[in-house]
């Protein structure tokens, strides 16, 4: 089956990464972050691929990969206040 994009920006890969750790910190399922999000496991197995390929070329020199670990951060310490949740170090 063909996916909706709903993985369609950096921006909402990151912000689902970090709900998925944080989430998890505060005891939360997975597939329940998923659901949160309008994804099915399958979907954001499709999805999730094209992201990672994403960063292991930014990986490779130009500064994008640290500036897709800023936005990951900043999404993480959303999640980390909304789930009361100190900030990591």
């Amino acid at each position: 089956p063909r996916t909706q994009g709903k993985l369609a920006t950096f921006e909402d890969y990151a912000s689902l990464q970090a709900h998925l750790g944080v989430a998890a910190e505060a005891g939360r399922e997975p597939a329940d972050i998923l659901k949160e999000h309008g994804l099915t496991v399958y979907e954001f197995s499709q999805e999730a691929r094209h992201w990672v390929a994403e960063m292991e070329r930014a990986a490779g020199g130009n500064g994008g990969f640290q500036r897709m670990i800023r936005i990951r951060e900043q999404f993480d310490a959303q999640y980390r206040q909304r789930y009361g949740l100190t900030a990591r170090e």
